[in-house]
């Protein structure tokens, strides 16, 4: 609670330690020291963070074990920008069992990364300001989204997901116009266009609750995008709306 909701970085390092240290549960150990290694990131400390998951290696080797350590290394890779970071993901794909929840994760992680292969420089400031997204500085973050929206200039694919994450932050931070703005920027010739429209159809329809400009948005979203996955159910949501 501490550290969720309280941002209370010290005490809860204090409090993840002595969990560790006193329990003998291996289970809330292995969770204590996922914590720990979240607080590390969150004060800026991602050498610290690294050598503890290397120092846990050896003591947490269960299969699903390894994998959360694996993913954790990648997400500490991926804020310090480390060129290794997308191997790291092929070879744990590679390993990973398809039914493995964390596979989905995986894929989330390497959905986010592919937009920017041939685009380190880029690469590099969307990492830090989802870092600065992981810290629970989310303004600091809008402004690095902003700048680099306006730094990717005509690369469709670069600026529709941006678009999307902007949008998203600037949403949950409440400021919902500027991310209408931004949702109406979309080039509706990505897959980054679909996860936009939807998120835009949502806010009418969840958010304003005007039902009516939802339902439109809906229906254009059917018809610009007939072989999407979220199509059937996108038709289930018009049919609530119209009962």
């Amino acid at each position: 609670i501490k550290f969720t909701l309280l941002n209370d970085l010290d005490q809860s390092f204090n409090i993840y330690k002595d969990c560790i240290r006193f329990s003998k549960n291996k289970s809330i150990k292995f969770q204590a020291l996922l914590r720990l290694i979240d607080i590390m990131i969150a004060k800026d400390n991602l050498i610290e963070a690294k050598e503890m998951l290397v120092e846990n290696l050896a003591i947490y080797k269960s299969s699903q074990q390894s994998n959360i350590l694996a993913i954790k290394n990648i997400q500490i890779d991926f804020f310090n920008v480390e060129s290794s970071v997308i191997d790291s993901i092929s070879q744990l794909a590679g390993r990973m069992s398809r039914n493995d929840l964390l596979y989905n994760d995986l894929l989330d992680i390497q959905s986010i990364l592919l937009p920017f292969k041939d685009n380190p420089k880029l690469l590099e400031k969307f990492s830090k300001a989802e870092l600065l997204v992981f810290q629970n500085k989310d303004l600091e973050a809008i402004n690095k989204l902003v700048e680099l929206y306006n730094e990717v200039q005509n690369n469709l694919i670069l600026k529709d997901f941006i678009i999307y994450q902007l949008s998203y932050l600037l949403l949950l931070n409440q400021n919902t116009d500027d991310a209408i703005g931004y949702l109406d920027r979309i080039s509706h010739d990505t897959i980054f266009s679909e996860f936009s429209y939807i998120l835009k159809a949502e806010i009418f329809d969840l958010i304003i609750n005007d039902k009516k400009s939802a339902v439109d948005l809906y229906l254009d979203f059917i018809n610009r995008y007939p072989l999407s996955i979220f199509y059937d159910d996108i038709r289930i949501r018009l049919r609530e709306l119209a009962n």
